[in-house]
Formats: C-alpha cells, structure tokens, sequence
C-alpha cells in the first residue's frame, strides 16, 4: 500500500468553502470604527506616557499640544522649558486613527472634548515636567460620529490624567456611566 502526500483537489475545495462561510458569517460582527477608537485610545495613552517619561529622561518640559480641530496631538519637547515652540526645538505629530475625533457631544456628563488649558496658540495644553508630574489634571474624550449622535456610546472613551503622578485612568461608557477599564 502507498502511503499519500499531499491533498486532493476535491479536499482543498471543501476547507476553501467552509473558510469562506465562516468568513462570511464574521464579517458583519468586526466593527472597524470600535477598532478604531481603541487604536486611537491606545495612541494617545501611550503618547502620553512617552512624554512623561521624555521629560523625567531629559529633564525637561515636554508639552503636549492637543489640536483637536485637526484630530491632532503635538509633543514638544521644550529645550529652554519657556513654554513657546522655538525653532530647533523637536516636535512630534501623533494624529488619530480616520473617524475618530476628540469630542465629548454625545456622552454621559462631558463638556469639553480636552479639559486641559489653552496655551498662547490657543490648543489645550498639558505639560510633563521634568521630575513627571503634570502642568494640571484634566480629561480627553475620545468618540466616533456613531458615539456624538448617541447611536452607540460604547464607541465613546475618556482619558483621565492625574497631575501628581501622570498616571492615566482609561474609561468607558457602558449602561449609559463612564466605567474604568479592566486590564
């Protein structure tokens, strides 16, 4: 008796056709724009952390900018620590992911899409000093166009940032009352 290698031609059509059933079948229940908004949430957490971390490292300011009409984060790292964007002084662009934006229309309890104060330009601003605490406290909301016409709030996020220790508190809505996150 020969032992067979390989597959059948008729073998090979069977499992192609089942894959594309159940792919078919998963397509409709993967929500790109939650995806999208726990992609953003990720960044900008992250993007935080890193500026904190770069402003105990270098022992300097780093100030990040939150340009929230351009969907836009601006990290400054402010050499001279005077708290202007002086030429030579580097700077980096995190932007969100598409369809996301900082809003806080169409969540439970939110004003305003950054709590943080303006600076001179006019963009709320949050500054990590060099031993890593923050300029303020404050909130980032985070949202969808599905979450600002409250068709699904669970798409809504909020970063809160506490001034002594930098630490970032990421929630939710669920039920209709923002809720921390488990990790």
């Amino acid at each position: 008796m020969k032992s067979r290698r390989g597959f059948t031609l008729m073998e090979v059509l069977i499992v192609l056709t089942v894959s594309g059933i159940v792919l078919m079948w998963a397509m409709p229940r993967i929500d790109i724009a939650q995806m999208r908004v726990r992609a953003s949430e990720q960044a900008v957490t992250t993007a935080l952390l890193a500026a904190q971390q770069r402003a105990v490292l270098k022992q300097h300011d780093v100030r990040v900018l939150f340009d929230t009409a351009a969907s836009l984060l601006i990290i400054h790292d402010d050499l001279n620590n005077d708290g202007d964007r002086d030429a030579g002084e580097p700077e980096r662009v995190v932007g969100l992911e598409d369809g996301v934006r900082f809003t806080a229309e169409g969540t439970p309890g939110s004003s305003a899409a950054v709590t943080f104060s303006a600076d001179t330009e006019g963009f709320p601003e949050l500054v990590f000093h060099r031993g890593g605490f923050g300029s303020e406290s404050g909130r980032i909301h985070l949202g969808t166009e599905r979450s600002v016409r409250g068709e699904r709030l669970s798409d809504a996020r909020r970063l809160d940032l506490e001034r002594a220790t930098g630490r970032v508190t990421r929630m939710h809505v669920r039920g209709g009352i923002w809720q921390r996150h488990r990790t």
